[in-house]
């Protein structure tokens, strides 16, 4: 179910083939494959056809793979399939060949233009050979040894940032220098850390062609004497003469890059510069893989305490799995999702001739407030019915209550149905939920052509019960929209004439929800479901 943007989210792609950015409005959830039912689809081989999903919870981002074949990554780390995790903006995601920079449009972070010199024809670009240690003197060596030190306790990247460029400066002989990483793919660059420019962060020239290079995962110089200009601000009106940039690279992305440049009037850098810097981006690589790592382990351990908690709040309101009430029985099977969503069931007795009410709910929005909504209102509608509110006024006082007490664009869909066994009948109210079926003896499974009402929390108005006849064996099913909007690997719903097919023959409450768990953990080929599945069957006995 969907509620009101509360931010948005852009992936800018920084490698891979040509693609457009990708802007994620909230709350999602956004389904990323090769299927071309994909919210987002990555038409490639390597993009499995059910990629990954991205959706907004609790004013978090999370992304989830989906079981693919190559994988899902996260700054580097191939992702759990099922698992949700945080990203936030500076995060590359890796899907396929692409790769994407985690941006906020709405955020004042600066991104600087790289100087254009893809066109010089007499400045030359060298990827650097690797070579041996002999090549370091001895006080290279041993800020080397320090830098290793340092990297293992840097708290964040910018930490890391720091001390990879004040070592390089240092070891070097260049005066000036920067930490960037790239946040698209025109070369716009962000700035982490610089030394010696002079200007803001905002006014860093660097080649761009040198980063293109770099993106190949190796060290790169720049060298030449010629005063062509590149288009724009020229490398020669610069005064630049030699450059190095080594990339991060975080399993095959470039996480940023260390950029250092010698202009007129500086020395020439040394021959074994480049070499140095080398093993300064590597050492930082390694600890950037651990930071990322150790980040991301936490903010799994946290997402879980969280919904595991949001689910255990859930289970103490949710009543037995069977039951009865005089003469009518009722089974439910609830299974969470990995997104914890706010579905909710109960039956309650009413009065002493064995009748009884049963509603079930499927709140707006995902997390640890839609379960706390869920519970907010299964506890207020519970105690409407024990006070003896008829179905209709029960409705438009939960909806009253609502509207008062939480914020706009949280709702919910409703079904609840009062089983009067003195009369026969059910009563019921469908407020803009309609996922139930009614099975009567001898025939198929039927959907009920009713009136409805308003979703509940949407905006004032009164609630009107409707009835129906029921006939001893009658039964009722009820579900949340997680069984018919469940996908399959080619994208395709699960849907109300799957659960009417799943149903036909099926003798109990009991087998009703049997038939329908197995039925949609068969279609969907997983157990990690897309959203919260709750199924309900009551039944009038004879």
């Amino acid at each position: 179910m969907s509620e009101p943007a509360q931010t948005s989210l852009r992936l800018e792609p920084i490698a891979g083939p040509p693609i457009d950015p990708v802007d994620l409005p909230a709350p999602g959830p956004h389904r990323i494959g090769r299927a071309s039912t994909s919210d987002i689809q990555l038409d490639f081989g390597t993009v499995s056809r059910r990629q990954a999903i991205i959706v907004l919870q609790d004013n978090q981002w999370l992304i989830m793979d989906q079981t693919s074949r190559h994988g899902t990554y996260v700054n580097g780390v191939r992702l759990e399939p099922g698992e949700p995790i945080p990203i936030t903006p500076g995060d590359l995601i890796r899907l396929g060949p692409w790769t994407f920079r985690v941006r906020d449009p709405g955020s004042a972070m600066t991104s600087v233009s790289t100087t254009n010199d893809v066109h010089s024809a007499k400045h030359r670009i060298e990827t650097v050979e690797r070579t041996g240690h002999h090549e370091f003197a001895q006080h290279r060596l041993d800020l080397i040894i320090e830098c290793a030190a340092g990297a293992q306790g840097a708290r964040d990247m910018q930490e890391l940032a720091d001390l990879m460029l004040n070592t390089a400066i240092a070891g070097t002989g260049f005066t000036r220098g920067a930490v960037v990483r790239q946040v698209s793919a025109g070369g716009d660059v962000e700035t982490i850390a610089h030394v010696g420019h002079g200007r803001s962060r905002g006014h860093i020239d660097i080649s761009r062609s040198l980063l293109a290079a770099a993106s190949a995962g190796e060290v790169v110089r720049l060298t030449g004497e010629d005063e062509s200009n590149f288009g724009g601000e020229s490398i020669m009106q610069l005064g630049i003469h030699s450059a190095i940039c080594a990339p991060l690279m975080l399993e095959r992305s470039v996480e940023a890059y260390l950029y250092l440049d010698a202009r007129k009037g500086e020395r020439s850098m040394a021959a074994d510069a480049a070499a140095f810097c080398r093993a300064i981006a590597r050492i930082a690589e390694m600890a950037l893989g651990n930071l990322r790592r150790r980040t991301l382990e936490v903010q799994r351990r946290s997402l879980e305490a969280d919904m595991n908690a949001a689910r255990q709040a859930q289970d103490l309101i949710m009543p037995p799995p069977v039951g009865s009430y005089g003469l009518v029985r009722y089974a439910m099977a609830r299974k969470p999702g990995r997104f914890v969503a706010g579905d909710l069931f109960d039956i309650v007795g009413i009065g002493q001739g064995g009748s009884c009410a049963a509603f079930l709910g499927d709140v707006s929005g995902k997390g640890v407030g839609a379960g706390v909504l869920m519970a907010i209102a299964q506890t207020y509608l519970r105690l409407c019915l024990q006070a003896g509110s008829d179905l209709g006024s029960a409705v438009s006082s939960l909806n009253d209550h609502l509207l008062a007490r939480t914020a706009s664009g949280q709702f919910i869909t409703l079904w609840l149905g009062l089983f009067d066994m003195e009369r026969r009948q059910l009563q019921f109210v469908d407020a803009g939920h309609g996922h139930w079926l009614v099975c009567r003896p001898g025939a198929r499974p039927e959907t009920i052509r009713c009136k409805g009402g308003l979703i509940v929390g949407i905006q004032s108005g009164s609630y009107e019960a409707e009835t129906l006849a029921i006939e001893p064996g009658t039964r009722v099913v009820v579900f949340s929209d997680g069984l018919v909007e469940q996908r399959n690997a080619d994208g395709d719903e699960f849907g109300v004439e799957r659960a009417k097919a799943t149903l036909e023959g099926s003798q109990s409450a009991v087998e009703d929800v049997e038939r329908l768990s197995s039925a949609i953990l068969e279609f969907a080929q997983t157990d990690a479901l897309s959203d919260d599945l709750t199924i309900a069957s009551i039944e009038v006995g004879t």
